[in-house]
């Protein structure tokens, strides 16, 4: 998972207040999972608050269930179980699991291998969620990178195994936009028509906002301390996220060192600050704007026009100055904060 912190002065994205009239206020409840802040807002008079209470109870609990199942970081996870089996014997994993599995496989495809759920390893070398992250000795940085990439998950019926001992599978390009889109259909399944659910950097809006006729998305400047916003998004129903070079950093040696890896490298991809994909859901959102930060700016823009139903903002930094680049799709639906 994207993780931060300080995850509310870190916040991403926003859900801004519209001028003019005041809308029916939300059920709102807040929860920390997946260290990171949930928060569910849910507008619809239709539905008695206490069925809108219990349905919000049931969509926490299967998110945390679900985090509990996809993270890397508990030992009793299917996919702690799966990294400990590397190199040695297959598991069998549940169906889900298993569909999950693929579709990360075929993100990465989609990707041409920028979206990478392999990289573990590399990612616990670097140390990024440890108080004292550090550049690697490049030695161990190739020893590392040479056991991952997406080949070496092998997939059976009803099965996964890791072919290299040394490759360590980490979902967190995709895990909040997963968790996500699970409490999102838990509460349609419960007939509430109209909310959102978000954490620190990805969202997922459903239905439409009473007296609105856009859901308006609040961009984060990628450099203003106080997070602050560069501009607002008007969208339908969508997954939205966002990863820039501020949630996860450190300083070395005068330059910054973000926690999003170039598969290519092993290293921190560099060439963005921040990318925001709107895409019809969060995890499809949250994987690719990890692949768009990678692939930088002309080969992200690139790829985000030729992908149907993909749209996206890339940021970057040249002598202190930020620039947006907005896809054709949304240019339309995006006003800079001047």
């Amino acid at each position: 998972m994207k993780r931060s912190s300080m995850l509310w002065l870190f916040m991403v994205l926003t859900i801004c207040a519209c001028a003019g009239g005041r809308p029916p206020k939300p059920v709102e409840r807040g929860a920390f999972l997946a260290d990171t802040h949930v928060r569910i807002s849910v507008y619809d008079a239709g539905v008695p608050e206490d069925s809108v209470q219990a349905a919000i109870d049931h969509c926490l609990n299967e998110m945390k269930a679900l985090e509990g199942r996809t993270t890397a970081h508990v030992d009793t996870s299917v996919i702690a179980r799966l990294n400990g089996r590397a190199g040695k014997e297959p598991l069998a994993v549940s169906p889900d699991i298993h569909g999950l599995l693929q579709e990360s496989l075929d993100l990465s495809r989609q990707t041409e291998g920028a979206f990478d759920f392999t990289l573990g390893g590399l990612k616990a070398l670097w140390g990024f969620d440890s108080e004292h992250p550090a550049v690697p000795d490049s030695g161990a940085v190739r020893r590392l990178l040479a056991a991952s990439g997406p080949g070496q998950l092998r997939l059976g019926r009803g099965t996964a195994f890791l072919a290299n001992p040394a490759t360590r599978l980490d979902l967190g390009g995709l895990g909040e936009g997963l968790l996500i889109d699970r409490g999102v259909a838990i509460l349609q399944k419960a007939g509430i028509k109209a909310g959102i659910v978000e954490t620190s950097g990805e969202l997922r809006t459903f239905g439409k906002k009473p007296g609105r006729k856009t859901w308006r998305i609040g961009v984060r400047h990628p450099r203003d301390p106080n997070g602050g916003l560069i501009g607002i998004l008007a969208l339908g129903p969508s997954g939205v996220s966002t990863s820039g070079d501020y949630e996860r950093y450190f300083i070395e040696g005068g330059k910054r060192y973000c926690h999003i890896l170039d598969p290519k490298t092993g290293f921190p991809a560099d060439r963005c600050v921040s990318v925001t994909i709107v895409a019809q859901d969060a995890l499809t959102a949250d994987a690719f704007d990890t692949a768009v930060f990678v692939l930088g700016p002309e080969k992200g823009m690139a790829f985000i026009e030729r992908m149907p139903g993909i749209e996206g903002i890339i940021m970057t930094e040249t002598d202190g100055r930020i620039r947006e680049r907005v896809s054709s799709g949304l240019k339309s639906r995006y006003k800079p904060i001047e």
